[in-house]
């Protein structure tokens, strides 16, 4: 393995760093999904070629629940979850 400070180390990690930026991420908006659990909303952000939310994006369900955070194939990240509550048409939170 090379050291930390090593020119093949820097040009490991230089590599990492530019495919962050190569990768091409297809975002949607208000595209209709149906979570795990068959609950119903409109998500917007970041899809796998599957359409499936992965990366980062947010869902307003149908019911008012509103959570944003980390996607992995249509599943929301427990740890990344930011959960708003419900809203009502005119967008005011009820707790």
């Amino acid at each position: 393995p090379a050291s930390p400070g090593s020119s093949t180390a820097k040009q490991t990690a230089l590599a990492s760093y530019k495919e962050l930026f190569n990768k091409q991420s297809t975002v949607v908006k208000n595209m209709i999904f149906v979570d795990f659990y068959g609950d119903r909303g409109r998500y917007t952000g970041e899809v796998n070629e599957n359409k499936m939310p992965h990366g980062v994006g947010e869902i307003t369900y149908d019911h008012g629940l509103v959570q944003e955070g980390k996607w992995t194939n249509g599943i929301l990240e427990e740890e990344s979850m930011n959960s708003s509550g419900l809203i009502n048409p005119e967008r005011e939170m009820y707790q």
